[in-house]
């Protein structure tokens, strides 16, 4: 089971740098393709269309609902299509995720 909690924007940026969401290294090569940095990513992304942090290249909180309703379905989708397919940590990440960001996309109506 497991637990709705609501992401600070620290918290969310410590879970992108642990998962490598980081975005280009020092090398300027980009992070390694992973499923958890995925899913963060696009938790980012709601979470910047949700107006919860800033855009990362603009600096700007902007509001865009429908698009940040478009990446919480994509979590979904991905979700129910990788079923039974994660790790333990995958499975706990992509669920808290998407409570977290249900819950902050109906606060944000």
């Amino acid at each position: 089971m497991t637990e709705d909690k609501d992401f600070t924007e620290e918290e969310l940026r410590e879970t992108i740098e642990q998962h490598g969401g980081e975005g280009k290294s020092a090398a300027g090569k980009l992070p390694p393709v992973h499923f958890s940095g995925f899913i963060v990513s696009l938790a980012q992304a709601a979470m910047v269309n949700l107006g919860d942090i800033p855009d990362p290249d603009t600096g700007q909180i902007n509001r865009n609902l429908p698009q940040a309703r478009y990446s919480i379905d994509l979590i979904d989708m991905l979700a129910q299509k990788t079923s039974g397919n994660l790790t333990d940590e995958e499975q706990h990440l992509i669920q808290s995720v998407r409570s977290d960001l249900k819950m902050r996309f109906v606060r944000g109506k």
